[in-house]
């Protein structure tokens, strides 16, 4: 009643209003307390090449902290080759300071989000519009008239890649021309590798080298020195020795069920109603398969979802599942921990050792054990649907297995989850159809097609999961096909 479109733009109205709704286009989350937190603008958001998005806001505000700086202004700059850059446009007080300023919120930063380039502002400000925001769009151009400025002054590189296998490898990696490789180029700002983008250096260099390089002795800091020396004291050995593998003995698998079947089950049926949807998708899938699940269904602060869709399962299937569980909230506790790995749960890394956990999943798949993840990474107890993790398309693409999408909806929350009704709550389990992707799938595009697949269960069963994107994919899905819904 208010706004009914852009005068003389049918297009930009046929994006803003879908079903009646306008489309601020503002990205937000909810904490478990139900706020609110608003991150940003999704035109803004910045989709690495591995998956990962990074909001520009957190990056601006850590940058404004310095005093130094009067306002910073960070975007994505495409490098070319799929390549996008964390570059930061940076408002002076003192230019000298700019290289430190850069460092020191890199520091405080987290690695998927450090500055891997910044330009000094030649103005005195800004351009803004009447509200006094920046406009993005014009300091996007000005950089990219900028970069056609340098490619045109700069000299030729030498044609021919140089003998050092390190630097070729890198340089595949990482987008960059082998000759622009030098001993003190540091892998995260100077190179462009970002913690996936390590995971695939070592994996290279150890397929192609023979060498195996601990991953939590590099970071974005490490330089191609001190590369080279770690490739060259590298003794091959076991990646596999901080897992352990007693929960994937038979009599441990004997054990698990009986405590899920006579313990577990029967706890979550006194506290809810529980009901499947689709099961009949999973008919002939033999595994090992990848289910992929929303993380929004807790107890407190415990998650109550890998529980959920066990029982989603046929029974072939849940008595050879592993459970990605995160890291230190999970496996610290040692009562927690030894509980954890008998369900079959094992850390699975964001930050740290991320190659080991992709490894170990690799291991799990090779050996016929299914595996079950939350993309999103941390739980969002009754939120919408989180951006997911960009690892999910590596294991996806690389263990080629079907992945199957599920969503768990929560219908009504039970006394364990603070409901003060005498009845029992109520979940029901979606189970989508499985995806499989072909091999040079991008990581990238297999994360998205994930996401949209899991999104796409949350609709159709009325959750909350706001994405016009994702209201057009089902659109265009054709005619929806009513699942089989049983009471379990």
């Amino acid at each position: 009643n208010i706004f009914q479109g852009y005068w003389g733009n049918p297009e930009a109205t046929a994006q803003a209003l879908v079903d009646g709704w306008y489309q601020t286009g503002d990205l937000g989350s909810l904490d478990e307390d139900g706020f609110l937190y608003l991150r940003g603008r999704k035109k803004d958001l910045i989709v690495l090449a591995s998956g990962q998005n990074v909001y520009p806001e957190d990056i601006e505000a850590e940058l404004n902290k310095h005093p130094a700086i009067a306002e910073a202004v960070v975007v994505g700059l495409e490098k070319g080759g799929g390549i996008v850059e964390v570059h930061a446009v940076l408002l002076m007080r003192d230019p000298a300071q700019a290289e430190d300023a850069v460092g020191h919120a890199n520091a405080r930063l987290a690695d998927h989000q450090r500055v891997q380039a910044f330009t000094v502002w030649p103005q005195e400000d800004f351009p803004r519009t009447h509200t006094l925001e920046v406009k993005k769009r014009e300091v996007l151009d000005y950089l990219k008239q900028l970069g056609e400025g340098w490619a045109e002054a700069a000299p030729q590189l030498a044609a021919s890649a140089p003998d050092n296998p390190l630097h070729r490898l890198i340089s595949e990696l990482g987008s960059v021309p082998a000759a622009e490789i030098r001993p003190e180029s540091t892998l995260g700002g100077d190179l462009n590798l970002d913690s996936l983008g390590r995971v695939e250096l070592l994996s290279a260099i150890e397929g192609e080298l023979g060498a195996y390089v601990d991953e939590s002795l590099i970071s974005p800091d490490t330089t191609v020195a001190q590369l080279e020396q770690l490739v060259a004291a590298a003794q091959q050995r076991g990646a596999m020795s901080n897992f352990v593998t007693w929960p994937l003995h038979p009599l441990t698998g004997v054990a698990r069920e009986l405590f899920l079947q006579l313990l577990m089950f029967p706890a979550y049926h006194l506290f809810w109603r529980v009901r499947i949807a689709g099961r009949e998708r999973l008919t002939g899938v033999r595994g090992p398969v990848i289910v992929a699940s929303n993380h929004h269904f807790a107890a407190g602060k415990y998650g109550m979802d890998p529980a959920a869709a066990w029982m989603a399962l046929p029974r072939h299937l849940r008595l050879r599942i592993c459970t990605a569980g995160e890291e230190h909230a999970v496996f610290d506790p040692k009562i927690g921990g030894f509980l954890a790995r008998f369900l079959n749960a094992f850390p699975l890394s964001k930050e740290g050792n991320v190659r080991g956990s992709l490894e170990y999943i690799g291991r799990l798949l090779d050996l016929g054990w299914s595996v079950l993840i939350f993309p999103e990474g941390n739980l969002f107890d009754g939120g919408p649907l989180q951006p997911f993790k960009g690892g999910t398309g590596v294991i996806a693409v690389e263990g080629q297995t079907p992945v199957v999408p599920i969503w768990i909806a929560v219908e009504r929350k039970s006394l364990l989850q603070g409901s003060h009704s005498p009845w029992r709550g109520a979940f029901t389990v979606h189970v989508g159809d499985p995806l499989i992707f072909a091999p040079g799938t991008s990581y990238a595009e297999a994360t998205q097609r994930i996401e949209d697949a899991v999104r796409a269960l949350g609709l159709s069963a009325g959750s909350r999961v706001p994405s016009p994107a994702s209201i057009a994919l089902t659109r265009d899905a054709g005619p929806a096909t009513r699942d089989t819904v049983s009471e379990v």
